[in-house]
């Protein structure tokens, strides 16, 4: 029973460190750069593909946006868009 809870707590850790959006791992690859999050990306969306599971599709969802408003045009403080 305890290697179970082992295991199970193991992949979930592993799960969290995902680089995706607002993940620990996303988190902390937001430090070195953003665009490491399009590899988590996909990295979840094969996941995903893989294995179909609510979770996976609710998170992939939920990270899309944030990842495509990081890697559109960015505005300047006033109001001016750089490309």
């Amino acid at each position: 029973m305890f290697r179970a809870l082992a295991y199970t707590g193991f992949f979930l850790n592993l799960f969290n460190l995902t680089p995706v959006g607002f993940l620990d791992g996303g988190r902390i690859v937001t430090a070195l750069s953003p665009w490491l999050w399009i590899v988590g990306l996909v990295i979840l969306a094969v996941l995903t593909v893989l294995h179909p599971n609510f979770l996976l599709i609710l998170i992939l969802v939920f990270s899309a946006p944030r990842i495509f408003s990081s890697s559109g045009a960015r505005a300047k403080p006033n109001g001016a868009i750089l490309k």
